[in-house]
């Protein structure tokens, strides 16, 4: 899936790019200054992030991983639920 995505991303990127310039989207949905800082600045931090993870001892690292999981399934039921009650409120009010 994440090679698929690496495939359609680039081919997605043009086509909303010319779309943006071409007028269908409406005026500044595309921001080339804010895209090359975002670029730039992430390029750096993949390699800042790269050094402080290379550093770091495999111990720490892997409750660091088990941290980032435990959250993101958190926000993901947090999310899932909340969104649940909205959908049923919107049901019973229909």
């Amino acid at each position: 899936m994440m090679g698929a995505c690496a495939y359609l991303i680039p081919a997605a990127g043009i086509r909303f790019i010319k779309e943006s310039k071409a007028g269908s989207y409406k005026e500044g949905a595309y921001d080339l200054k804010a895209t090359i800082a975002i670029n730039i600045f992430g390029l750096i931090g993949v390699f800042v992030a790269a050094y402080v993870i290379k550093s770091l001892p495999l111990t720490i690292l892997k409750w660091l991983v088990v941290g980032v999981v435990l959250y993101a399934s958190t926000s993901m039921f947090r999310s899932f639920f909340s969104k649940k009650s909205v959908d049923q409120n919107f049901i019973a009010a229909g």
